[in-house]
């Protein structure tokens, strides 16, 4: 029997008996109702929803992406964000510090796994 993964709980809450899963089905369903959920915790954030997501754009295709790195990006004084997200837009208009470490913008499908199996679920 498959219990209904999308009514998931908080196990920080949680007062309910624990009950063992041991149908690999029924954990597949579990881990992909626990990774939607944990995925899209970002999906109100000011980067993903409403004027800066749009102005930045789903894929950074949008204006407003090179104007902030040039730091000439004008926030809509109309928008009324929090100032942690203003000091972000700041702090990325700015060039890199001098002797900060360049990094390369590509990963080999080796390294993303080798830096996936040392993360902590």
């Amino acid at each position: 029997m498959i219990r209904n993964p999308t009514s998931l709980v908080d196990p920080k809450t949680w007062k309910g008996p624990w009950i063992s899963i041991t149908d690999p089905s029924e954990i597949a369903c579990y881990v992909c109702a626990i990774n939607t959920k944990q995925y899209n915790q970002a999906k109100d954030t000011p980067f993903a929803s409403g004027y800066l997501a749009r102005t930045i754009g789903m894929n950074l295709e949008g204006p407003a992406s090179q104007q902030i790195l040039n730091g000439t990006f004008e926030l809509n004084p109309s928008v009324n964000l929090l100032p942690e997200t203003k000091r972000i837009i700041e702090f990325l208009g700015k060039p890199p510090q001098e002797g900060c470490t360049t990094f390369p913008l590509s990963i080999t499908p080796k390294e993303f796994q080798s830096n996936y199996n040392i993360v902590k679920e």
